[in-house]
């Protein structure tokens, strides 16, 4: 089982109906945890932008939880 599956799978069972994954394909950005270049910053600001535009839904369900 790939780590990514075992972390959902682990957090399900922890948080229940409180546990909401939102995840995306990296377009625009490096992934590459030591990228800290103002512009891999900035291209990581625009795919979180475009991920809270697509799921919506899912960001509103979180923020009932608090």
């Amino acid at each position: 089982m790939p780590a990514e599956d075992a972390a959902d799978y682990q957090m399900n069972m922890f948080l229940g109906d409180r546990y909401v994954r939102m995840q995306t394909r990296l377009a625009a950005a490096s992934d590459k945890l030591d990228n800290a270049t103002d512009g891999n910053v900035e291209n990581l600001k625009a795919e979180a932008g475009k991920l809270i535009q697509t799921q919506k839904v899912e960001m509103e369900t979180v923020c009932t939880f608090f």
